[in-house]
């Protein structure tokens, strides 16, 4: 799986409340993409440490946001 489609379905699990099944960087990844700090928090990161948490997978976040916004 490419990285965009991982996160994009970490995404989507951690929204429809499946969160405790992500790994660790799936939890971070679908924190950013949907916007949730607060989760990035209760996670253990700050938005730094997340970051380099997700490393190459960095440059995928937008697209995965994107694509999640225009499926409503």
């Amino acid at each position: 799986m490419d990285p965009t489609e991982q996160i994009l379905s970490a995404a989507r699990q951690a929204k429809a409340g499946e969160w405790g099944v992500l790994s660790t960087g799936e939890q971070l990844a679908a924190a950013f993409v949907l916007n949730r700090a607060d989760w990035l928090k209760e996670a253990g990161y700050t938005m730094a440490e997340a970051l380099a948490r997700l490393g190459s997978w960095v440059p995928y976040i937008s697209d995965a946001a994107e694509l999640l916004d225009c499926e409503g």
